[in-house]
């Protein structure tokens, strides 16, 4: 558009100068010739107002058709897009992890090696022990292999007590109790034998109970 706008001021100038030239040459009346160039000069001020105002709006124009393009281009995708009628999401919470709780002794003795507990074969035959080679009643009700208590004056893992001992919701809770039992009460011990005086007096009221243990404790090193 602006370009037609050019050339016709191209013309109108052309115009202007010719009859300039032959008003000149020809001798005609100045007010006639004064009237007719400024009609020309009308035209060309017209001309110019409109090309300048073409020029101010052009990037305008172009903004909207850009828009105009943008929302076309929406309508037609949403138009042809494949319809999902349901998204279905699953969140877990990244604290949560999903495994077979179901207990062997093979995951029991893997499991507590990896908990950098001390003297882990003694735990394990402790385990045994307490449980009756993993039978007990206390043990399958409870998921309590240690023959552990409810903790009353330390950090525990029991929700609850029942049948007269701690109650866990799995057997690995059993485990951990144990390691905040060896946290609160055996942070001091130093050796196995420290360790065996220790469980024969305080863990148990049988007077064999170490010597037991100890012996068990050997199918685990």
């Amino acid at each position: 558009m602006i370009f037609k706008k050019l050339s016709k001021l191209y013309d109108l100038r052309t115009r202007l100068y010719t009859r300039l030239e032959r008003a000149k040459n020809s001798g005609a009346d100045p007010d006639v010739i004064i009237i007719r160039v400024n009609d020309l000069e009308c035209d060309i001020a017209k001309v110019n107002k409109e090309i300048e105002f073409e020029k101010t709006l052009k990037p305008f124009i172009y903004i909207i058709w850009i828009f105009i393009g943008i929302a076309l281009f929406m309508l037609f995708s949403f138009m042809y897009m494949p319809r999902v009628t349901k998204i279905y999401y699953k969140i877990e919470s990244p604290n949560t992890i999903v495994e077979d709780s179901s207990f062997t002794k093979e995951k029991l003795i893997i499991y507590v090696n990896s908990l950098n507990l001390k003297f882990p074969h003694i735990i394990l035959a402790q385990a045994q022990l307490e449980s009756g080679n993993f039978t007990s009643h206390i043990f399958k009700s409870n998921n309590n292999f240690f023959g552990m208590k409810q903790a009353r004056s330390r950090p525990t893992t029991c929700i609850k007590l029942q049948n007269g001992h701690a109650y866990y919701n799995n057997w690995k809770d059993c485990v951990i109790d144990y390691a905040l039992y060896q946290a609160a009460y055996l942070k001091n011990i130093k050796t196995e034998e420290q360790y065996y005086k220790y469980i024969g007096n305080n863990y148990a009221e049988s007077e064999n109970y170490s010597k037991i243990v100890r012996k068990i404790a050997q199918d685990y090193k």
